[in-house]
């Protein structure tokens, strides 16, 4: 609640993220990275740079607005104290997303992306200035309609009398509808057919009628009689309403649920009661939004038909795309997508690191979503190829790799680049990587290595004994000198007995960098991939077919805004790139750096000296090797050979080669022609899946590596246990 001082009010923000939220405190001088940097603390696999913050403005709980800079936060929190709100609701989406109850313009190849609100009105996605001005209209709207509070006002003014029309029936019954819920009255139909539509009052004996009729031979009703007072007394007397139907209830959360998968059943409920007064049962809400959901994307089990023509699709509108899918006994069984833009992208444009990983898909028909992600010249994630499998499997995986090799050999730009493969350990991908890539090398995500470290050696350790050993672990895989990376793994062998053989099996030339044959550029985990699954979490949420195109969709308007974005890059490398580079060459100005030969020099740091080669980009500190970017001392050698510093930095990293990586572009995939599913013979349906009891998992359990809270008792002050399960003795 905010405080009464204008000047000092705080609110206290509802910050929901899927099914979890995180209460952040908003003030006049709470700036827009306060608030990316609570929201990333509380959800550690997100990034700033994957997620748009948004809040609702009150009173209008259908208008989002987006928080793009500090003024947004601040005319935020202006226009809360302006109009005495209590809290402010904040919701977290993946970029780039749609705006809620808008409908978006997407343009896959121009730099033109608007945005229509539901008045009609246009606004720019990427000027903050234009939030000044919703605020504005939405002040204006509040002073104009002083009188009403939420739509709720709106259906009870929506009955006006005799002579008013409606575009058809399907309109009248819904404006009778809403209209007595509005006034906390319940009707019949009299007569409810294709031409008249006559409704009463509930209780007999009252006069409150309405008669309509079609006009003509057209679709336009009429009201031609109506007797507007109620003459049986007072209306329901109880808080729920017998029209509160779950087919009321999708409509008025379809527009919400095009732009929110995860709106759950609870918010439902909360929202209907605030906005229209109406206590709604949880399962009313939850077979509300079950109807709302097929009335978007169709039944679910008929749906899987259209992966045939979803498929021949891609291949007419996006030529050169891969798109193949397999049935077992008639059943939907896995599918590959790969679009020719994603796959030019990543060959012409991104670093020859291929990140793959699979992910469960949470819609109740189950599956599994394999994705390839790598990375561009930004360091931001880049997909490559999607696919769908039942399980996660070793011949799944097999089938993946298989195509996603056909894939990369079918793009006329490949001239035969050896990959390095990031994954985690499973064995699916351990033997389809080295069968599909012969030639490519192979890398292990360091903190799987770590999980499986922990599980099988240092299981009887004592917390700080295993904590120790662990960062032992990581130091001898993060180091780049071999000498050091001998010596850290003789100590940690010698004090962890079970190392050694650990160790034999782990191949450390697989995830260690003293070892590793090939660069990675100093990534060392598979955290792309984690990302990828957490940027299309509500896409998971839907039927297989669905979520493929809604997938097709963050990728096309990912790429349209990195477009524009590498369109206003000035400098020569992309920005990430650029900071270090400049960071590296200001801090190699205070080192000392003498002559051996043409082009090989002796710097010296603070406490010991490096070799270093410009010929062969080598320095003895092992860093330019690792991060394929000149380090501190070859910059200072470089800088006194009066070379540039951009002519020793590798191409990944070219501005211009970001603007290659982006500059084709998904086209759209009209679905005007998409077959009925309904009418025709069904050839797919979907995969058999065994329901487990018990209420379905949604939330990603935390490996034992990743630092989880302790929970703190707050009665006796100590670890393992809460208030209500206390048995301690308070002395």
């Amino acid at each position: 609640m905010a405080s009464e001082d204008t000047g000092s009010s705080v609110f206290m923000a509802i910050c929901s993220y899927g099914s979890e939220a995180v209460i952040i405190s908003i003030s006049k001088d709470t700036i827009l990275d306060q608030i990316f940097k609570e929201i990333v603390e509380r959800w550690r696999h997100l990034s700033s740079t994957m997620i748009e913050v948004k809040f609702y403005i009150p009173n209008k709980s259908k208008m989002l607005v987006t928080l793009m800079s500090d003024k947004d936060v601040r005319n935020m929190h202006e226009i809360h104290v302006n109009l005495n709100a209590k809290v402010i609701e904040m919701v977290v989406t993946h970029s780039p997303t749609l705006i809620e109850g808008a409908a978006v313009v997407i343009e896959s190849g121009s730099s033109h992306c608007a945005e229509i609100s539901s008045r009609g009105k246009k606004f720019s996605k990427g000027s903050s200035s234009n939030f000044g001005q919703v605020v504005e209209e939405t002040r204006a709207a509040i002073e104009e309609e002083a009188s009403k509070k939420n739509s709720l006002d709106d259906w009870k003014n929506s009955i006006e009398g005799v002579g008013q029309e409606f575009m058809n029936v399907e309109t009248l019954r819904d404006t009778i509808h809403n209209y007595c819920i509005a006034i906390c009255r319940d009707f019949v139909f009299v007569k409810n057919d294709r031409d008249r539509v006559t409704v009463e009052c509930v209780y007999e004996g009252c006069e409150w009628r309405i008669h309509a009729s079609r006009l003509g031979n057209g679709e336009k009703f009429a009201i031609k009689k109506m007797h507007c007072n109620h003459t049986c007394g007072g209306g329901l007397q109880v808080r729920s309403h017998p029209k509160a139907s779950k087919r009321w209830v999708s409509k008025i959360v379809k527009d919400q649920l095009q732009d929110m998968p995860l709106y759950k059943p609870s918010d439902i409920v909360k929202d209907i009661r605030r906005q229209y007064g109406v206590e709604l049962p949880y399962h009313q809400a939850w077979r509300g939004k079950e109807v709302a959901m097929m009335d978007l994307y169709g039944n679910s089990r008929l749906s899987y038909e259209r992966i045939r023509w979803y498929c021949d699709a891609i291949r007419q509108t996006n030529p050169g795309s891969i798109a193949e899918y397999e049935t077992i006994d008639g059943r939907f069984r896995r599918l590959f997508i790969c679009f020719h833009a994603s796959l030019m992208g990543f060959i012409k444009g991104c670093r020859p690191l291929i990140f793959i990983d699979g992910t469960f898909i949470k819609h109740k028909d189950g599956g599994v979503l394999l994705g390839a992600t790598s990375k561009d010249g930004n360091d931001d994630m880049f997909p490559i190829a999607y696919g769908v499998v039942d399980i996660e499997c070793d011949e799944n995986w097999e089938w993946f790799c298989r195509f996603l090799k056909e894939a990369i050999h079918s793009c006329t730009e490949y001239s035969g680049q050896q990959f390095t493969f990031m994954t985690d350990r499973h064995q699916g991908i351990i033997k389809s990587v080295p069968k599909y890539f012969p030639d490519s090398y192979h890398s292990y995500c360091i903190r799987h290595v770590k999980e499986n470290f922990k599980n099988q050696v240092l299981v009887h350790y004592r917390a700080a004994e295993r904590k120790r050993l662990i960062d032992l672990l990581n130091a001898a895989a993060y180091t780049p000198r071999l000498t050091v990376f001998r010596k850290l793994i003789a100590k940690l062998t010698s004090e962890a007995p079970g190392a050694t053989t650990f160790l034999l099996h782990a191949k450390p030339e697989h995830w260690a960098n003293a070892v590793f044959p090939s660069p990675r550029w100093g990534i060392m985990t598979s955290n792309v991939a984690e990302s990828f699954n957490s940027w299309v979490l509500e896409a998971r949420h839907l039927p297989v077919p669905q979520m493929v195109d809604h997938i097709r969709i963050q990728i096309m308007q990912m790429m349209h805004q990195r477009r524009n974005r590498g369109y206003s890059i000035q400098s020569q490398l992309c920005p990430d790139a650029e900071k270090v580079l400049q960071k590296n060459a200001e801090d190699g100005r205070r080192l000392a750096v003498f002559t051996s030969n043409i082009m090989i020099y002796d710097v010296k740091d603070t406490n010991y000296s490096c070799k270093v080669d410009l010929h062969m980009c080598s320095c003895s500190c092992g860093e330019w090797r690792i991060f394929r970017m000149p380090c501190k001392h070859a910059c200072a050698c470089i800088e006194k050979d009066g070379r540039s510093l951009y002519q020793f930095t590798d191409n990944c990293f070219q501005a211009e080669l970001y603007r290659v990586t982006y500059a084709e572009a998904i086209s759209p995939i009209p679905d005007m022609e998409k077959p009925q599913s309904a009418s025709e013979e069904i050839h797919i349906l979907p995969p058999i899946r065994k329901t487990r009891p018990g209420r379905p998992k949604k939330k990603r359990r935390p490996s034992q590596v990743e630092s989880v809270r302790e929970m703190r008792c707050g009665r006796c002050g100590k670890v393992g246990h809460n208030r209500r399960t206390c048995n301690e003795v308070i002395k």
